[in-house]
């Protein structure tokens, strides 16, 4: 019967990126809650700061719903990762708020166009309204345009927000891109996008923003005390790993629903992946592939789901690793060995890693360019996979074969 079951079930951890809301979703009820009320809150703006994959998006997302369900204030939600240009960024602004405000609000479009010089087009929402949505020209235009254009849009809807004696919450997902694109390398040090917005957002009163990112480095000097343009905007609030104890029960819980018995599997695939939500839902997935045929699944089980992740990662890891200079590679390599101590003699020696100077440069590199991650002196894999990828592919370059699940020993 739980052979069958697991069979025919359908995968609850597939997609292995963001979370539904429901039983796909577990705990964050501490900031869901203060994410909610700082929506709901005039001047309640909110800096919430977390690793990527750790499930920030899921959470907002959940917090969007939650309010939406209640009846609360309307927020729109602005996933600006993957935006090209600061004139992308006005334009899904747009976009949202006619999608979420709905046709009462079709007047705040129409000024937003006459404001930004939008072109307007009339397109049909999933659930059958027309509205009208802009269709911009300006991608190319100078960048201190494209920041006004921005700001002059998130000035309208707080016009709006006040005419129509209404409240608005606005998440801005992964906001430091405003910051990375928004100063040209031709431009003065002073320049920044951030203090154009604080300018402005600093007197809003009928909207309220939650700033998520997860770029630390970015964001400390945002915010720093002396000269950062978000300093004291916004009250912060950190969002990290879901406790182990019950992310490994939900885990376990979730195979159970499948029909599989994976005891003890729930702790196996966190420290196989590191606590970042999204890791341990892909690893899960695929374990949940190799399982169904016997309903069975055993923490030592674990190396064919993680090689299956690696396989189909295989070509963006090599290509990356072509991209790194001999030092940085062979720094990766003593990372994935689980070595602590990489300016030691015998690390430099072994790895042939040269000079301790040079080797603290290239691993400074690598940490900026969120290949390692950094935490006092131990650096680790910012993604679990190529770490495993490293171990099986180029490890042995070195004289080291180890399991593709071999974890670096604690202290």
């Amino acid at each position: 019967m739980a052979a069958r079951r697991s069979q025919s079930f359908p995968n609850l951890f597939a997609g292995g990126s963001v979370a539904t809301v429901g039983r796909d979703f577990t705990d964050r009820a501490p900031e869901r809650k203060a994410i909610a009320e700082a929506l709901r809150t005039p001047g309640g703006h909110l800096l919430l700061v977390g690793p990527r994959r750790i499930g920030k998006t899921s959470l907002l997302r959940a917090v969007q719903h939650d309010i939406r369900k209640k009846k609360g204030p309307p927020v729109l939600y602005l996933d600006l990762w993957s935006a090209s240009t600061i004139e992308d960024m006005t334009t899904r602004l747009a976009v949202e708020a006619s999608a979420v405000l709905g046709q009462k609000w079709t007047e705040l479009v129409k000024k937003l166009a006459q404001r930004l010089q939008f072109k307007l087009e009339v397109s049909t929402l999933p659930d059958g309204r027309l509205v009208p949505i802009p269709t911009v020209s300006f991608r190319e235009s100078p960048l201190g345009e494209q920041r006004s254009r921005l700001v002059a849009a998130l000035d309208t809807l707080e016009a709006q927000a006040k005419a129509h004696k209404v409240h608005l919450g606005v998440i801005l997902d992964e906001f430091q891109e405003i910051e990375r694109l928004g100063r040209s390398g031709s431009e003065d040090e002073s320049v920044s996008a951030m203090r154009q917005l604080r300018a402005a957002i600093q007197h809003h009163r009928h909207v309220s923003y939650v700033l998520a990112g997860s770029d630390r480095a970015l964001i400390a000097r945002l915010s720093d005390p002396k000269h950062g343009p978000m300093h004291n905007l916004a009250r912060r609030y950190e969002i990290g790993p879901l406790p182990e104890a019950h992310f490994a029960a939900w885990i376990e819980d979730r195979f159970v629903a499948m029909g599989i018995n994976a005891r003890g599997c729930g702790s196996a695939i966190i420290a196989l992946t590191g606590p970042r939500t999204r890791d341990v839902r892909t690893l899960a997935e695929s374990a949940v592939d190799h399982a169904r045929a016997s309903a069975t699944l055993k923490p030592e089980e674990l190396d064919a789901p993680l090689r299956d992740v690696v396989n189909q990662r295989r070509p963006q890891y090599e290509a990356a690793w072509k991209d790194l200079t001999v030092l940085q590679q062979n720094c990766l390599r003593a990372v994935a060995a689980g070595e602590r101590r990489l300016t030691s003699a015998a690390v430099l020696e072994r790895y042939s890693l040269g000079a301790t100077s040079r080797t603290a440069k290239a691993l400074a590199v690598l940490v900026d360019d969120s290949v390692l991650v950094r935490d006092g002196t131990i650096h680790t894999f910012d993604d679990p996979f190529f770490r495993a990828w490293v171990i099986e592919a180029v490890l042995p370059d070195v004289g080291l074969t180890l399991p593709i699940t071999h974890l670096p020993k604690l202290g």
